[in-house]
């Protein structure tokens, strides 16, 4: 492992590229290897190429999708901004719920959360957002899951920049969108949204209430929600439990090294939904006019004031809790956090200076967990340690069953 352990140290000490360090997570764990196999055959499965098909896009169960036709949309659309280009050529319809979906190469983990959201959402209600350079390489004829999702009908933009502009890119595209939709939430594409339903009496988070994501719940759970007044309403955050923790406390671990199927099918359990200051927020389309780089505080004009009220005079002086809980499936064994870890210090290096974290930050933040390897010397054994300790301590808690049964 010495050998590793230098290159890691290279690899986050001098801001090398993100492709070196998916290669030295290739070298170094046998669970990446060990996958690619079945995500190829997933994808094949997504584009038809195979009898099976199990990956949600053609299910016959999600009857709420012929709901959107593209022949019958209403509404006209702008065909760029001042950082992106509209790649789909069709309008909207109105909708009550728009995601928009920030991500980049629509591979494996594409494909994943597409599985989840079409279980109660239509293509005219899912937008992505391609965050790739326009080098005059027509997006949709290279990559076969770009263009299938917009022929089914699903929105698609190409934006330009790095994450310095990242919450401009989503403005410029929801802008779009949200006069004809009542409620737009921003997301990246490792957040999955359910809804936590809590006995009468109970606390949105107990460990007993069922995650809930099919359309007849999202819809009623929309209309549940109160009046915003201006205000955002804010989602709890919740975590997967890694697959190879030793000693994990909630049953048998999952293999993962078979067929291939969705993240959210492959873990033994959700953590405690957090409700706090820096958890994702759902807009109000009619109130919305711009989101922070990551959708943590609100408009962003008013991101420093609206934090310093959440922490200083309580969560509800500046948002609205909600029962809608997102699932953050960043980090799902030792080789995601690692990868995860050496990326983002590189898409971070002009932005934050990750030696002075910010005591703001929370516990699973990027700049602490860069700060904690760097104190360890970067040994891969003592990242390991620090894995355990951050990850391999949470606790099952929602009932998941109700977020996996018709797509697992």
């Amino acid at each position: 492992m010495k050998g590793n352990d230098k290159i890691v140290k290279r690899t986050l000490r001098n801001g090398v590229t993100a492709v070196a360090a998916l290669l030295l997570l290739c070298v170094s764990t046998l669970t990446w290897t060990k996958r690619s196999h079945v995500v190829d055959n997933d994808m094949k499965q997504l584009l038809g190429e195979t009898n099976t098909v199990r990956d949600g896009l053609e299910d016959e169960r999600a009857a709420h999708l012929s709901l959107s036709s593209i022949s019958s949309r209403q509404f006209e659309l702008a065909s760029e901004t001042e950082g992106c280009k509209r790649l789909s050529k069709f309008g909207m319809n109105q909708a009550q719920l728009r995601i928009f979906i920030y991500q980049k190469k629509g591979g494996e983990q594409l494909v994943n959360i597409l599985i989840h959201y079409l279980q109660a959402m239509t293509y005219d209600e899912i937008v992505i957002i391609a965050n790739e350079e326009d080098d005059g390489t027509d997006l949709l004829a290279t990559n076969p899951l770009y263009e299938k999702i917009v022929s089914k009908g699903m929105h698609f933009w190409q934006c330009e920049g790095t994450l310095q502009v990242k919450g401009q890119r989503w403005t410029e595209v929801i802008s779009q969108y949200q006069n004809k939709t009542d409620f737009v939430l921003p997301i990246d594409a490792d957040e999955y949204l359910s809804i936590a339903l809590p006995k009468s009496g109970d606390d949105v988070s107990n460990s007993k209430a069922p995650l809930v994501w099919d359309r007849t719940t999202l819809l009623t759970a929309l209309e549940d929600l109160p009046a915003s007044n201006g205000k955002p309403y804010k989602t709890l955050d919740a975590k997967p439990l890694p697959v190879d923790c030793e000693d994990h406390p909630d049953g048998i671990i999952p293999d993962i090294e078979g067929r291939h199927s969705p993240r959210h099918c492959n873990i033994p359990g959700i953590s405690k939904g957090q409700l706090g200051c820096f958890a994702k927020n759902i807009f109000a389309g009619e109130d919305f006019t711009s989101v922070d780089n990551g959708n943590h505080h609100g408009p962003k004009l008013k991101t420093r004031e609206w934090r310093v009220s959440c922490e200083t005079k309580g969560l509800e002086s500046a948002y609205i809790p909600s029962n809608f809980v997102l699932i953050h499936y960043q980090v799902l064994d030792f080789s995601d956090w690692l990868i995860h870890l050496l990326k983002r210090v590189v898409d971070y290096k002009y932005e934050l200076d990750c030696d002075k974290p910010n005591p703001n930050w929370p516990p699973f933040h990027v700049c602490n967990a860069h700060a904690k390897a760097k104190a360890a010397n970067f040994s891969v054994h003592a990242m390991q340690k620090i894995y355990g300790e951050m990850f391999c301590k949470m606790r099952a808690t929602y009932d998941t069953t109700g977020i996996t049964t018709f797509a697992c």
